[in-house]
């Protein structure tokens, strides 16, 4: 099992919101990504700051078991986009290929406008996705609009993928066609 540091109050606050969150701390493939994160990140010390926070405060600290978990309920595909976090999306403008990544959680109604970080306020999008929504109040149906007329799914072959990865691990951080 994972060690989990999660504050009590969160804990509850999040397990009253979904009980089958904490699943999430037993599944294999969220023990694993938690390994390779901790290999490569140091710990989040700034986090300690939004624990003391009312967990339904917009800056509040959602776990990354929650986060885990919300990724899984959607099958690892952006809330706006529905691409994986493993497809490749190129911008038409610049000629840049990138990884979807990571979903990262947006606030359906921005806690800069009041929304609260509950199960229901919360989506887990593509960071392309949540960078061009910020704290606008655009629907997801503008907001996806709006990022298919710059990006499309790129399905690299195999040769562009093994020369993706060699340039990666050589450092390169940006791909341009």
């Amino acid at each position: 099992m994972c060690i989990d540091n999660t504050p009590p109050a969160i804990r509850e606050y999040w397990m009253a919101q979904n009980p089958n969150y904490i699943a999430a701390l037993e599944d294999p493939q969220y023990q694993e990504e938690r390994r390779h994160i901790r290999s490569t990140r140091s710990t989040d010390a700034w986090q300690a700051q939004f624990d003391a926070l009312s967990p339904s405060h917009p800056k509040a600290t959602i776990p990354e078991w929650v986060r885990f978990a919300k990724r899984k309920k959607q099958s690892f595909r952006c809330f706006v986009l529905g691409w994986r976090e493993s497809d490749w999306m190129l911008n038409r403008q610049s000629g840049e290929i990138k990884q979807v990544g990571t979903l990262t959680v947006d606030h359906t109604i921005a806690a800069a406008n009041g929304g609260l970080t509950t199960d229901a306020n919360t989506k887990m999008i593509a960071s392309v996705a949540n960078s061009k929504k910020g704290s606008k109040p655009k629907t997801y149906e503008e907001l996806r609009e709006h990022l298919l007329n710059i990006y499309e799914l790129y399905v690299p072959n195999f040769d562009e993928l093994m020369a993706i990865r060699s340039l990666r691990a050589k450092g390169c951080k940006k791909l341009i066609l």
